[in-house]
């Protein structure tokens, strides 16, 4: 007598195809994880990047505020810190003035390479690897600019007052060069003196 044989019911190679199945079902797994890992890299890539140019705006700022605290400590401040002063820096310019908008990269003029301080110029040059080997980031340049506001809000503009509350708004930039696109970073911190 002949038995059919009944594909249903024949279990015969069904372990092989579940492993199959769940070999497929691992690869895809592994395959998203991949780019799930991949797009991680990316984001935590340009996280640094960001933080990097973010902190390097910061030190220029940090370093021009030194600068105008220095002035303010050591000589005649009304003279290097007031833009209608004798020796007033160049890069310290008026509210109102040309190109106040110091977000907009096109409104610095930059220094060339190696200059710190060029007359004429509304930006002063902080570090870079012309003026400083020792500058780990070969690639960047820190730059940094100064607008003066005037007298600040609350101050006494009696001239019979012996100081007044001048205030100042910093710019610090940090141009970087990654594969011939250059990113620039501006950072703007406020500054307020009494002198």
């Amino acid at each position: 007598m002949k038995r059919k044989i009944l594909f249903f019911n024949n279990d015969e190679g069904s372990a092989m195809l579940i492993s199959l199945v769940i070999m497929l079902l691992l690869t895809m797994l592994g395959l998203s994880m991949m780019e799930t890992n991949a797009r991680n890299t990316e984001i935590s890539g340009n996280t640094r990047e960001y933080k990097e140019n973010l902190y390097l705006s910061e030190s220029s700022n940090m370093d021009v505020l030194q600068l105008l605290q220095n002035e303010v400590d050591n000589v005649a401040p009304l003279n290097n810190l007031l833009p209608s002063g004798a020796s007033c820096k160049t890069w310290i310019i008026m509210t109102g003035a040309a190109n106040f908008d110091r977000t907009n990269i096109n409104n610095w003029t930059l220094p060339p390479a190696g200059v710190v301080e060029q007359p004429g110029l509304n930006s002063r040059r902080m570090r870079d690897a012309t003026i400083d080997p020792s500058f780990p980031f070969p690639q960047t340049e820190l730059f940094a600019s100064v607008v003066f506001q005037g007298y600040a809000r609350g101050s006494s503009e009696d001239v019979g007052q012996p100081d007044h509350l001048y205030e100042y708004a910093v710019f610090g930039l940090s141009r970087k060069t990654v594969g011939g696109q250059v990113i620039n970073t501006v950072l703007e911190t406020g500054y307020r003196e009494r002198f």
